[in-house]
Protein backbone atom coordinates (compact mmCIF):
# COMPACT_ATOMS: atom_id res chain seq x y z
CA UNK A 1 0.00 0.00 0.00
CA UNK A 2 1.54 3.43 -1.16
CA UNK A 3 0.83 6.36 0.68
CA UNK A 4 1.27 10.32 0.82
CA UNK A 5 -0.60 12.26 2.56
CA UNK A 6 -3.18 9.58 3.48
CA UNK A 7 -3.68 11.09 7.30
CA UNK A 8 -7.69 11.65 6.87
CA UNK A 9 -8.23 8.14 5.05
CA UNK A 10 -5.52 5.58 5.70
CA UNK A 11 -7.33 4.36 9.08
CA UNK A 12 -10.39 3.44 6.82
CA UNK A 13 -7.99 1.66 4.76
CA UNK A 14 -5.93 -0.32 6.90
CA UNK A 15 -8.84 -1.61 8.53
CA UNK A 16 -10.78 -2.48 5.93
CA UNK A 17 -6.96 -4.78 5.20
CA UNK A 18 -7.11 -6.19 8.87
CA UNK A 19 -10.87 -7.39 8.11
CA UNK A 20 -10.08 -9.39 5.34
CA UNK A 21 -11.87 -12.78 5.47
CA UNK A 22 -8.44 -14.52 3.57
CA UNK A 23 -6.16 -13.85 6.67
CA UNK A 24 -2.87 -15.22 4.97
CA UNK A 25 -1.31 -11.89 3.75
CA UNK A 26 1.63 -9.81 4.73
CA UNK A 27 0.61 -6.19 3.63
CA UNK A 28 3.89 -3.24 3.36
CA UNK A 29 3.03 0.22 4.18
CA UNK A 30 5.05 2.22 2.31
CA UNK A 31 5.10 6.22 3.64
CA UNK A 32 5.97 8.08 0.19
CA UNK A 33 7.53 11.13 2.06
CA UNK A 34 4.03 11.82 3.53
CA UNK A 35 4.21 15.53 5.76
CA UNK A 36 0.81 14.69 7.73
CA UNK A 37 1.63 12.13 9.61
CA UNK A 38 0.37 9.58 7.34
CA UNK A 39 3.43 7.19 8.30
CA UNK A 40 2.76 7.86 12.50
CA UNK A 41 -0.79 6.84 11.80
CA UNK A 42 -0.12 3.23 9.85
CA UNK A 43 2.58 2.12 12.69
CA UNK A 44 0.29 2.85 15.57
CA UNK A 45 -3.01 0.93 13.55
CA UNK A 46 -0.45 -2.21 12.43
CA UNK A 47 2.24 -2.32 15.65
CA UNK A 48 1.19 -5.37 17.17
CA UNK A 49 0.07 -7.13 13.55
CA UNK A 50 2.46 -9.19 12.21
CA UNK A 51 1.55 -9.11 8.86
CA UNK A 52 2.33 -5.42 8.68
CA UNK A 53 5.29 -3.49 7.95
CA UNK A 54 5.68 -0.20 7.33
CA UNK A 55 8.71 1.01 5.09
CA UNK A 56 9.39 5.23 4.89
CA UNK A 57 10.78 6.59 1.68
CA UNK A 58 11.49 10.12 0.61
CA UNK A 59 8.74 11.13 -2.06
CA UNK A 60 9.25 9.46 -5.26
CA UNK A 61 6.04 8.83 -6.49
CA UNK A 62 3.56 5.90 -6.40
CA UNK A 63 5.40 3.74 -8.93
CA UNK A 64 8.36 4.19 -6.98
CA UNK A 65 7.02 2.92 -3.25
CA UNK A 66 4.90 0.11 -4.82
CA UNK A 67 8.03 -1.14 -6.15
CA UNK A 68 9.98 -0.79 -2.74
CA UNK A 69 7.58 -2.60 -0.89
CA UNK A 70 7.51 -5.15 -3.34
CA UNK A 71 10.95 -5.66 -3.06
CA UNK A 72 11.14 -6.23 0.60
CA UNK A 73 7.93 -8.63 0.68
CA UNK A 74 8.65 -12.39 1.57
CA UNK A 75 7.53 -14.41 -1.05
CA UNK A 76 4.60 -14.49 -2.25
CA UNK A 77 2.45 -16.20 -4.68
CA UNK A 78 0.17 -13.02 -5.62
CA UNK A 79 0.44 -8.80 -5.41
CA UNK A 80 -2.08 -6.64 -4.76
CA UNK A 81 -1.70 -2.58 -4.75
CA UNK A 82 -4.84 -1.28 -2.70
CA UNK A 83 -4.71 2.91 -2.27
CA UNK A 84 -4.68 4.40 1.08
CA UNK A 85 -7.77 6.18 0.66
CA UNK A 86 -9.99 2.85 -0.18
CA UNK A 87 -11.70 0.76 1.15
CA UNK A 88 -11.75 -2.90 0.58
CA UNK A 89 -14.91 -5.12 1.28
CA UNK A 90 -14.21 -8.04 4.12
CA UNK A 91 -14.23 -10.40 0.99
CA UNK A 92 -11.72 -8.96 -1.47
CA UNK A 93 -8.92 -10.97 -1.02
CA UNK A 94 -10.78 -14.05 -0.95
CA UNK A 95 -12.67 -13.11 -4.06
CA UNK A 96 -9.84 -12.08 -6.10
CA UNK A 97 -7.53 -15.37 -5.31
CA UNK A 98 -9.96 -18.16 -5.43
CA UNK A 99 -10.77 -16.16 -8.97
CA UNK A 100 -7.19 -15.78 -10.32
CA UNK A 101 -6.24 -19.31 -8.64
CA UNK A 102 -9.36 -21.02 -10.72
CA UNK A 103 -8.02 -19.28 -14.14
CA UNK A 104 -4.46 -19.73 -14.01
CA UNK A 105 -3.65 -16.75 -15.91
CA UNK A 106 -2.04 -13.62 -14.78
CA UNK A 107 -4.62 -12.70 -11.89
CA UNK A 108 -7.85 -11.40 -11.18
CA UNK A 109 -10.20 -8.11 -11.04
CA UNK A 110 -13.14 -7.19 -10.26
CA UNK A 111 -15.63 -3.97 -9.28
CA UNK A 112 -15.62 -1.19 -7.45
CA UNK A 113 -18.18 1.15 -6.69
CA UNK A 114 -17.66 5.09 -5.29
CA UNK A 115 -17.61 6.91 -2.06
CA UNK A 116 -16.72 10.38 -0.88
CA UNK A 117 -14.51 11.78 1.44
CA UNK A 118 -16.62 11.15 4.23
CA UNK A 119 -17.61 7.73 3.22
CA UNK A 120 -20.94 7.88 2.02
CA UNK A 121 -21.90 6.63 -1.63
CA UNK A 122 -21.34 8.81 -4.97
CA UNK A 123 -23.08 8.40 -7.69
CA UNK A 124 -24.23 4.76 -6.75
CA UNK A 125 -23.84 2.44 -9.39
CA UNK A 126 -22.13 4.72 -12.33
CA UNK A 127 -18.31 2.98 -11.40
CA UNK A 128 -19.87 -0.07 -11.32
CA UNK A 129 -20.71 -0.17 -14.84
CA UNK A 130 -17.59 1.56 -16.19
CA UNK A 131 -16.09 -1.17 -14.81
CA UNK A 132 -18.09 -3.87 -16.51
CA UNK A 133 -17.47 -1.50 -19.90
CA UNK A 134 -15.49 -4.19 -21.13
CA UNK A 135 -14.62 -4.08 -25.13
CA UNK A 136 -12.86 -4.96 -28.32
CA UNK A 137 -13.14 -3.20 -31.70
CA UNK A 138 -13.04 -4.22 -34.92
CA UNK A 139 -13.37 -1.53 -38.33
CA UNK A 140 -13.58 1.21 -35.81
CA UNK A 141 -16.41 -1.18 -34.21
CA UNK A 142 -16.83 -1.58 -30.59
CA UNK A 143 -18.21 -4.73 -29.02
CA UNK A 144 -18.76 -5.87 -25.65
CA UNK A 145 -17.11 -8.71 -23.87
CA UNK A 146 -19.36 -10.88 -22.21
CA UNK A 147 -19.46 -11.02 -18.16
CA UNK A 148 -18.43 -14.29 -18.18
CA UNK A 149 -15.10 -14.35 -20.34
CA UNK A 150 -12.07 -12.82 -18.69
CA UNK A 151 -10.20 -9.83 -19.56
CA UNK A 152 -8.05 -10.61 -22.05
CA UNK A 153 -4.73 -7.93 -23.59
CA UNK A 154 -7.36 -7.20 -26.37
CA UNK A 155 -9.87 -5.91 -24.02
CA UNK A 156 -7.85 -4.46 -21.07
CA UNK A 157 -5.74 -2.49 -23.85
CA UNK A 158 -9.02 -0.76 -25.26
CA UNK A 159 -10.74 0.61 -22.14
CA UNK A 160 -8.65 1.82 -18.49
CA UNK A 161 -11.64 -0.10 -16.29
CA UNK A 162 -9.26 -1.85 -14.18
CA UNK A 163 -9.10 0.12 -11.58
CA UNK A 164 -8.50 1.15 -8.72
CA UNK A 165 -5.17 -1.12 -8.45
CA UNK A 166 -6.83 -2.56 -5.36
CA UNK A 167 -9.74 -4.08 -7.44
CA UNK A 168 -7.06 -6.05 -9.62
CA UNK A 169 -4.63 -9.23 -8.41
CA UNK A 170 -1.25 -10.00 -10.48
CA UNK A 171 0.55 -12.85 -10.19
CA UNK A 172 4.09 -11.93 -8.32
CA UNK A 173 5.49 -13.53 -11.05
CA UNK A 174 4.57 -12.09 -14.10
CA UNK A 175 5.19 -8.55 -12.16
CA UNK A 176 8.72 -9.22 -11.53
CA UNK A 177 9.52 -10.61 -15.11
CA UNK A 178 8.09 -7.08 -16.48
CA UNK A 179 10.11 -5.24 -13.56
CA UNK A 180 7.34 -3.56 -12.04
CA UNK A 181 5.59 -0.35 -12.36
CA UNK A 182 7.30 2.16 -14.82
CA UNK A 183 8.36 5.01 -12.41
CA UNK A 184 8.25 6.91 -15.81
CA UNK A 185 4.39 7.45 -15.11
CA UNK A 186 2.52 9.83 -12.43
CA UNK A 187 -1.24 8.50 -13.47
CA UNK A 188 -2.35 5.52 -15.32
CA UNK A 189 0.92 3.54 -14.68
CA UNK A 190 -1.37 0.55 -13.44
CA UNK A 191 -2.95 0.07 -16.64
CA UNK A 192 0.39 0.12 -18.17
CA UNK A 193 0.99 -2.85 -16.03
CA UNK A 194 -1.78 -4.40 -16.26
CA UNK A 195 -1.49 -4.22 -20.24
CA UNK A 196 1.91 -5.43 -20.00
CA UNK A 197 0.87 -8.19 -17.79
CA UNK A 198 -1.60 -9.13 -20.14
CA UNK A 199 0.56 -10.24 -22.67
CA UNK A 200 1.99 -13.50 -20.15
CA UNK A 201 -2.20 -14.73 -19.62
CA UNK A 202 -5.37 -13.77 -18.79
CA UNK A 203 -7.41 -12.11 -15.96
CA UNK A 204 -10.40 -13.38 -14.60
CA UNK A 205 -13.26 -11.06 -14.31
CA UNK A 206 -15.46 -11.00 -11.05
CA UNK A 207 -18.78 -9.40 -11.83
CA UNK A 208 -18.94 -8.31 -7.84
CA UNK A 209 -18.25 -5.20 -5.83
CA UNK A 210 -15.12 -5.31 -3.57
CA UNK A 211 -13.92 -1.85 -3.02
CA UNK A 212 -15.25 0.89 -2.41
CA UNK A 213 -13.32 4.02 -4.00
CA UNK A 214 -13.14 7.14 -3.06
CA UNK A 215 -13.50 10.49 -4.50
CA UNK A 216 -12.01 13.52 -2.51
CA UNK A 217 -10.43 16.57 -4.17
CA UNK A 218 -7.23 15.62 -3.53
CA UNK A 219 -6.76 12.29 -5.47
CA UNK A 220 -4.28 11.56 -8.58
CA UNK A 221 -7.38 11.28 -11.10
CA UNK A 222 -8.61 14.98 -10.41
CA UNK A 223 -5.35 16.34 -11.46
CA UNK A 224 -5.87 17.27 -15.36
CA UNK A 225 -2.49 17.47 -15.79
CA UNK A 226 -1.89 13.88 -15.04
CA UNK A 227 -4.93 12.66 -18.15
CA UNK A 228 -2.02 12.97 -21.14
CA UNK A 229 -0.38 10.06 -19.61
CA UNK A 230 -3.42 7.74 -21.21
CA UNK A 231 -2.07 8.11 -24.72
CA UNK A 232 1.26 7.42 -23.70
CA UNK A 233 -0.13 4.37 -21.96
CA UNK A 234 -1.62 3.35 -25.70
CA UNK A 235 2.08 4.77 -27.37
CA UNK A 236 4.12 2.76 -25.44
CA UNK A 237 2.09 -0.53 -25.84
CA UNK A 238 2.11 -0.01 -29.34
CA UNK A 239 5.83 0.46 -29.36
CA UNK A 240 6.61 -2.42 -27.34
CA UNK A 241 8.92 -5.25 -28.38
CA UNK A 242 7.18 -7.56 -27.18
CA UNK A 243 3.92 -6.91 -28.50
CA UNK A 244 2.87 -10.23 -30.99
CA UNK A 245 1.37 -9.28 -34.40
CA UNK A 246 -1.84 -9.95 -33.51
CA UNK A 247 -1.44 -7.70 -30.12
CA UNK A 248 0.26 -5.06 -31.76
CA UNK A 249 -2.79 -4.93 -34.10
CA UNK A 250 -5.34 -4.82 -31.08
CA UNK A 251 -3.28 -1.71 -29.52
CA UNK A 252 -3.80 -0.03 -33.00
CA UNK A 253 -7.16 -0.85 -33.53
CA UNK A 254 -7.61 0.52 -29.88
CA UNK A 255 -6.01 4.12 -31.08
CA UNK A 256 -8.23 4.30 -34.05
CA UNK A 257 -11.59 3.57 -32.37
CA UNK A 258 -10.70 5.76 -29.43
CA UNK A 259 -9.33 8.74 -31.90
CA UNK A 260 -12.77 8.13 -33.99
CA UNK A 261 -14.58 8.48 -31.18
CA UNK A 262 -13.72 11.66 -30.32
CA UNK A 263 -13.27 12.77 -33.82
CA UNK A 264 -17.61 11.87 -33.87
CA UNK A 265 -17.84 13.74 -30.62
CA UNK A 266 -16.48 16.90 -31.67
CA UNK A 267 -18.18 17.14 -34.58
CA UNK A 268 -21.85 16.77 -33.22
CA UNK A 269 -20.65 18.97 -30.67
CA UNK A 270 -20.14 21.20 -34.00
CA UNK A 271 -23.21 20.24 -35.82
CA UNK A 272 -25.63 21.48 -32.30
CA UNK A 273 -23.85 23.80 -30.82
CA UNK A 274 -22.45 25.48 -33.87
CA UNK A 275 -21.11 28.82 -31.06
CA UNK A 276 -18.14 25.80 -30.58
CA UNK A 277 -17.51 25.24 -34.04
CA UNK A 278 -15.03 27.03 -34.53
CA UNK A 279 -13.16 25.06 -32.10
CA UNK A 280 -14.68 21.61 -32.33
CA UNK A 281 -14.44 21.13 -35.75
CA UNK A 282 -10.64 21.70 -35.90
CA UNK A 283 -10.41 19.36 -32.89
CA UNK A 284 -12.85 16.59 -34.76
CA UNK A 285 -9.86 17.44 -38.37
CA UNK A 286 -7.23 16.11 -35.56
CA UNK A 287 -8.65 13.36 -34.32
CA UNK A 288 -9.56 12.17 -37.77
CA UNK A 289 -5.65 12.86 -38.79
CA UNK A 290 -4.49 10.71 -35.60
CA UNK A 291 -6.88 8.19 -36.32
CA UNK A 292 -5.03 7.58 -39.70
CA UNK A 293 -1.28 8.60 -38.51
CA UNK A 294 -1.23 6.76 -34.74
CA UNK A 295 -0.10 8.27 -31.85
CA UNK A 296 2.32 10.79 -33.52
CA UNK A 297 4.38 13.02 -30.64
CA UNK A 298 2.81 11.27 -27.76
CA UNK A 299 5.36 11.12 -24.91
CA UNK A 300 6.61 8.05 -24.05
CA UNK A 301 9.54 6.60 -21.46
CA UNK A 302 12.80 6.41 -23.43
CA UNK A 303 12.43 2.33 -22.89
CA UNK A 304 9.38 1.89 -24.72
CA UNK A 305 10.45 -0.27 -27.17
CA UNK A 306 11.75 -3.16 -24.50
CA UNK A 307 8.29 -3.30 -22.99
CA UNK A 308 9.73 -3.01 -19.51
CA UNK A 309 10.98 -6.36 -19.42
CA UNK A 310 12.73 -7.47 -16.98
CA UNK A 311 14.40 -9.93 -19.53
CA UNK A 312 14.89 -7.49 -22.20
Amino acid sequence: MAAYNAAPFISDAILSVVDQEFADFVCYIVDDGSEDGTGDIARSLTADDHRFKVIDQSHGGVSSARNLGVSQLPPTKYLIFPDADDVWHTDALKTLVEAASALGGAGAHALGDQIDAQGRPYRPGSFIEIGRDRFVSKHLRRYSVPLDRPSTFESLVHSCTVYPPGLWLLSRSVFELLGGFDNWFRNFEDWDLVIRSARFGDFAFVNEVIVDYRAHPTQASTNPASHKYFNSVLAKSLKSALNTPSQRKAVLSAWRTQEWGHAVEHLRRSIKEPEFARTSAPRAGLCLFRCVAGPIKVPVPPDSAAGNAATS
